[in-house]
């Protein structure tokens, strides 16, 4: 059996990288993804609840971005996988697939005569409205030629008949459900347990061994590194939601321009910080404005103490003022990890007193002052 489309990517060794959308099919969805670099699109049934009016409307939107798209169908029904790939669906991944015969059937819905026994209407979504007059076995052919199927493997039974099904044709990729596998041998979460590996590492050599693909969802891109090197070479990096959120989550540890103080100090004392063009005073109230962009500037204390600030463009030299008699130092460059503790020395006998500052810039500073 040929592969046209992603489905000739099945076996080769660089990654294939996509997601899941379990939530945003909307009209651009398939343009942002694939200008973002995305190669396919799991569109998931399974767990969103999104019936077949909602994929058969994202299937559009993937096609316009020239993504090739999967779905997920709710369960092995044939109806469920037929009508999927009749709605114009590149290929079909199905869930809990346990064994050689689920496959099969799996198979005779997806593909027409002889490689299976799915029910023909032709020249509609599946062949992009095509007015082909072509005879019924070329047109057969070429849409078997292009159907990816896709097994999730997500328990013991499914990994142990892994090599069998992953030697049928047609069959393309072996997905290992790595919470629902982990689940099913009694140790959720446990994907460093060496009875998961087991298992994980029998699905993939079984792949290589037939010349089809391992697949696997990634929670980011550090981890699809590492499902590579491990042998898989269909990612989905993350879903739609959660890449929403990663995105907004780091947007906003990076710009989060807040300070944040815990005082106990005598003297009437303001610190500001640059950043933001934000100065607060003890009470946490803004008292005014200041050029400064980067570091920490002590602006006043009370009648008794010192004041020195030096402002430099790599380092940065802060004195912060304490009553008469103290001294406060702190000279260094700022670290390529952001981190930097300033240590203020009081001289006397009185009790120590502590300030905390952090800051969150572009690179994260946290600034850590102990008053001893």
């Amino acid at each position: 059996m040929a592969r046209t489309g992603l489905r000739a990517a099945v076996g080769t060794r660089p990654p294939k990288i996509g997601t899941f959308v379990f939530e945003f099919a909307v009209p651009a969805i398939g343009q942002i993804l694939g200008a973002a670099g995305a190669e396919f699109v799991v569109i998931d049934m399974e767990h969103s609840g999104f019936g077949f009016d909602t994929v058969r409307a994202g299937i559009k939107y993937m096609h316009a971005g020239n993504l090739p798209v999967i779905v997920r169908a709710p369960s092995k029904a044939y109806d469920h996988i037929a009508r999927i790939m009749d709605i114009g669906a590149d290929g079909v991944m199905v869930p809990m697939v346990t064994s050689v015969e689920q496959a099969r059937a799996v198979l005779d819905a997806v593909k027409y005569f002889p490689q299976g026994r799915r029910g023909v209407a032709l020249g509609l979504a599946m062949e992009r409205y095509s007015m082909s007059g072509a005879p019924l076995a070329e047109r057969f052919a070429a849409q078997n030629d292009r159907t990816i199927v896709m097994l999730q493997i997500e328990d013991p039974a499914g990994a142990e008949c892994a090599d069998q099904m992953a030697a049928m044709d047609g069959v393309d990729v072996l997905w290992i459900g790595h919470n629902d596998l982990s689940v099913a041998m009694g140790m959720p979460g446990a994907f460093d347990d060496q009875r998961f590996q087991a298992h994980e590492g029998a699905t993939i050599a079984a792949c290589r061994k037939h010349g089809k693909s391992a697949g696997r969802l990634a929670r980011d891109a550090e981890e699809a590194a590492g499902f590579v090197a491990r042998g898989y070479d269909f990612i989905s990096i993350a879903t739609d939601v959660a890449l929403l959120q990663q995105a907004m989550s780091a947007g906003i540890a990076r710009d989060d321009r807040s300070l944040r103080l815990q005082l106990d100090l005598d003297e009437d004392v303001f610190v500001g910080i640059g950043v933001d063009h934000v100065m607060l005073d003890a009470d946490g109230a803004g008292v005014g404005h200041t050029d400064l962009h980067v570091g920490l500037d002590v602006l006043r204390a009370g009648p008794d103490a010192e004041l020195a600030v030096d402002q430099r463009h790599d380092d940065v030299v802060v004195a912060v003022p304490v009553p008469a008699g103290a001294r406060a130092r702190r000279h260094a460059p700022f670290p390529d990890d952001g981190a930097v503790r300033l240590e203020l020395l009081r001289a006397g006998g009185h009790r120590p007193r502590s300030v905390l500052v952090a800051l969150r810039h572009d690179p994260v500073l946290a600034l850590s002052l102990t008053l001893a």
